[in-house]
């Protein structure tokens, strides 16, 4: 069985590390979704997407955890565990 989960992540612009990252849990994922631009090539967001910093401030506040960073670049990961 697959299982996928979905993170929000914070990369340092300067390193390219990561900073920060945050699990979204499932029964939270049909509200991130609506926040989240449209992919006609990937619709249920299996893939990796740069998100602007007030799309990760609103996703942050769905799934209760603090503002994010003005110095990080963010991103919308997905992984898939079988």
């Amino acid at each position: 069985m697959t299982m996928v989960t979905r993170q929000i992540v914070g990369y340092d612009p300067k390193t390219e590390r990561l900073a920060f990252e945050y699990f979204i849990p499932p029964e939270k994922w049909d509200q991130v979704v609506r926040l989240v631009p449209r992919n006609k090539n990937d619709h249920l967001h299996l893939y990796n997407y740069p998100i602007d910093i007030s799309i990760a401030n609103d996703i942050l506040g769905i799934v209760g955890n603090e503002r994010v960073s003005q110095n990080l670049r963010y991103f919308l990961e997905c992984e898939t565990v079988d």
